[in-house]
């Protein structure tokens, strides 16, 4: 119905005016179209100069936090390719059969000599600002890392790691809670994955996040460090930002 509407107008309007009068309002309405989109490009040259070290291409160098269980993976992906494309140094662990960093932070005593200084973190690894400061600089490098909402996160931790096998049998989720509610265990290993799957990445210990205040002091911090948290229930927008 809308489009027969439409329809109607415009033999309406060629009906009521010449050729050329329509000529010149269709010259009129593209030369509007025409401004307005450089306009758009001009102010987008601006923001990029604007935004400095904010923008994720104009840093020398890329600090990808890559967390558990969080669509990371499908991101380092494509950190790799444009590691492989731009021909970057990309920070890799010297022991030949560790394939991450974690549960420890990068740092020049554990990576590859051969990729000093690296161009690019991507792997798993605990986050440590004093010494990721010194491979990665804050002033030339994007830092993002990729979070997931924790009430689809840790069951699939518990089942992705076993969380729930103790003393030879397995538990079912819902036990495995109860037992562990008020449980005060160390944050090392996969206790600290199975109790908060994100600060623990972030290089949190459990006894870090006791009080409301700490806890808000703490993502505060983390706010400071990174240019981009992205989240995987909104991949799409994340990606475009």
């Amino acid at each position: 119905k809308s489009h027969f509407i439409i329809c109607r107008n415009f033999l309406f309007l060629a009906e009521s005016e010449s050729l050329e009068g329509l000529y010149q309002k269709a010259r009129y309405f593209m030369a509007v179209i025409f401004i307005f989109a450089l306009i758009m490009m001009i102010k987008e040259r601006v923001y990029l100069k604007e935004v400095g070290s904010q923008n994720f291409c104009l840093n020398e160098k890329i600090f990808y936090l890559k967390t558990h269980k969080t669509a990371s993976s499908s991101l380092l992906n494509l950190f790799a390719r444009i590691a492989e494309e731009r021909k970057l140094r990309v920070a890799l662990p010297a022991q030949k059969e560790d394939y991450n960093f974690w549960p420890f932070n990068v740092n020049e005593g554990n990576m590859d000599k051969r990729n000093y200084p690296p161009d690019m973190h991507i792997l798993h690894s605990v986050l440590y600002p004093r010494r990721n400061f010194l491979l990665f600089p804050k002033e030339n490098t994007f830092y993002v890392t990729i979070l997931r909402n924790t009430t689809t996160q840790w069951p699939s931790v518990f089942e992705y790691f076993h969380v729930g096998h103790i003393n030879g049998r397995q538990l079912s989720m819902e036990k495995y809670l109860q037992l562990k509610m008020n449980s005060t265990t160390d944050s090392q290993g996969f206790n600290g994955l199975s109790r908060n799957p994100n600060f623990s990445d972030f290089g949190y210990a459990i006894t870090d996040l006791l009080t409301e205040k700490s806890i808000k002091e703490s993502i505060l911090k983390l706010e400071k460090i990174f240019n981009l948290v992205m989240i995987s229930e909104l991949w799409e927008e994340s990606l475009i930002l």
